[in-house]
C-alpha cells in the first residue's frame, strides 16, 4: 500500500478489518513471524513531507481520522527478513515464513 498514497484509504474504508502483510525488522528477536494489533505498536511518527503518492501508514489513519473515516481494526503479520537490501531474491527462510503467514491469513479468514 506504500506506493497507492491515499487511494489506500479507499480500500481501508470498505472493511471493517484489515490484515497487512509486510517485512518487520525487529533485530531484538529471534523469531521470525510476527503477529500484533495496530494498538500494539508505536508507528513512526510522520514528517512534513507530503506527497499524494507516498503516504506512510501513520499518515493514511491520521487522515482517515482527520476525515472521520472509520479506521478499521488492523492486525499486523510481519516476517523478519535475514537481511534488507535491494534485489529479487528471497532467502528459503523467509519463503517459509511467507507460507506460514499465508496459512495464518486463510486461518483468521475461516478457510
Amino acid at each position: 500500500g506504500g506506493v497507492m498514497g491515499v487511494d489506500t484509504i479507499s480500500l481501508f474504508e470498505n472493511y471493517s478489518q484489515v490484515i497487512l502483510v509486510d517485512c518487520v525488522n525487529v533485530s531484538n528477536s529471534d523469531e521470525q513471524i510476527f503477529e500484533f494489533q495496530l494498538d500494539d505498536v508505536s508507528l513512526k511518527s510522520n514528517d512534513f513531507r507530503f506527497s499524494l503518492h507516498e503516504l506512510n501508514l501513520n499518515t493514511v489513519l491520521t487522515l482517515m481520522e482527520t476525515l472521520k473515516i472509520e479506521v478499521p481494526r488492523i492486525l499486523f503479520l510481519g516476517i523478519k527478513p535475514e537481511k534488507v537490501g535491494f534485489g529479487l531474491e528471497v532467502s528459503e527462510n523467509v519463503k517459509l515464513a511467507v507460507d506460514k503467514v499465508v496459512s495464518r491469513v486463510l486461518e483468521i479468514m475461516n478457510y
